[in-house]
């Protein structure tokens, strides 16, 4: 790299990292918001796709600013909408900071434990990485201690920035930053980062909002030149659940014998006849034609989930996540006896289970899929 690369700006532990890693060059997002970060007092707005290093844009310069000057608190809050998304984000910045003691990262959620927190909080630093919720609970509990916590804060960075515009959870996250900066009575630099913006206006407004302390928010974006994005749609259409369900419960000859429901009520004075009851419509074979569109729907599934190295397959309900796994693990099981990288996503269960199902998304080595609800619905960096 040449001296009047950007590169030059960073810090020299920063560039160190880079080397190792063998990083050809920046990516374009991160040199476009060196000047932005380092060379103004302005909020930044970094707009860029997946995996395009937006995290990166953003930290590898606060972390520079850091190094010049080390701040007395907490120096960084990342704020961040779902606790799979800090823990990704937790170990790539990790790895990042390995050696430097002066910067640690401490992740701040419902699945932290109690003596993790307690103890950051001893000689707070670094970099806070938080839930809106878990923010909203410290201030509550830890009031009296936020210009110890946060008194040197430099920067605020809000991840996936739109998941929060327009909603009353983005109306939470407003409420704690201007709180926050009431608190330790200055502005605090705010970053926040989106690969899908529809109305970059309301964003920057969002970004820059406060009711004592007005600072201009500016955007910085890269050229879309040479991405490649492949979008393939299957509309698969399948009975109502409750057909399903008799389905998929019935044995192969249901249907040989009437099904009896209940009789409808019989009108005072007509001439209704009251039937015995009625027998379902559904045939036999009609049966087995439903039930064998759910096998089709779930091979289908199954063969795009081993025809790649990583999947994602999201449904609306924990229930459906346990459903699809189990029908998974049977076909591999045909397939590969012994073998299962099938794993299962959602708030029901436990941390250690998430965190495992992240964890081997992320081992480019191994083959794993995993079946989510909304717990992942912003992804994970492979």
């Amino acid at each position: 790299m040449s001296t009047g690369d950007p590169f030059t700006r960073l810090a020299p532990f920063i560039q160190v990292y880079i080397y190792q890693n063998g990083w050809a060059d920046l990516r374009s997002i991160q040199k476009a918001a060196i000047p932005a970060i380092m060379g103004t007092d302005d909020h930044v707005l970094i707009m860029s796709g997946t995996a395009s290093g937006k995290t990166e844009a953003a930290m590898l310069q606060a972390l520079t600013l850091l190094d010049q000057s080390p701040a007395q608190s907490v120096g960084i809050l990342y704020i961040g909408p779902l606790k799979a998304l800090i823990n990704d984000q937790f170990e790539r910045i990790e790895r990042l900071l390995y050696g430097r003691s002066a910067l640690p990262i401490q992740g701040w959620h419902g699945d932290i434990a109690y003596h993790q927190k307690k103890r950051f909080l001893k000689q707070p630093r670094g970099i806070l990485q938080i839930t809106p919720e878990s923010m909203e609970a410290m201030f509550m509990k830890r009031a009296g201690e936020l210009g110890i916590i946060f008194g040197d804060l430099r920067f605020m960075i809000i991840d996936e920035i739109h998941a929060f515009i327009g909603t009353e959870r983005g109306q939470q996250v407003l409420c704690h930053l201007q709180r926050l900066e009431r608190a330790i009575r200055r502005p605090v630099r705010r970053i926040g980062l989106s690969a899908t913006i529809g109305d970059v206006d309301v964003a920057l407004r969002w970004l820059q909002s406060s009711s004592q302390f007005q600072t201009h928010a500016r955007l910085v974006t890269e050229s879309k030149q040479g991405r490649r994005i492949e979008l393939r749609v299957n509309h698969i259409v399948l009975a109502s659940e409750e057909k399903a369900f008799y389905a998929d419960i019935a044995p192969e000859d249901i249907g040989l014998y009437p099904r009896r429901t209940a009789s409808p009520p019989i009108i005072p004075g007509s001439q209704q006849e009251t039937p015995e009851g009625s027998v379902s419509t559904e045939s036999p074979d009609e049966r087995r034609e439903l039930q064998q569109d759910i096998q089709d729907y779930y091979d289908d599934l199954f063969a795009i989930t081993m025809r790649y190295q990583k999947t994602l397959v999201f449904t609306n309900r924990r229930n459906k996540a346990e459903r699809i796994a189990a029908e998974f693990r049977h076909r591999l099981s045909q397939q590969r006896p012994g073998m299962d990288w099938y794993f299962v996503h959602h708030s029901s269960l436990a941390a250690s289970s998430r965190e495992v199902a992240e964890m081997r998304m992320r081992e480019q080595a191994q083959q794993s899929s995993v079946i989510a609800t909304s717990s992942l619905e912003l992804g994970i960096l492979l």
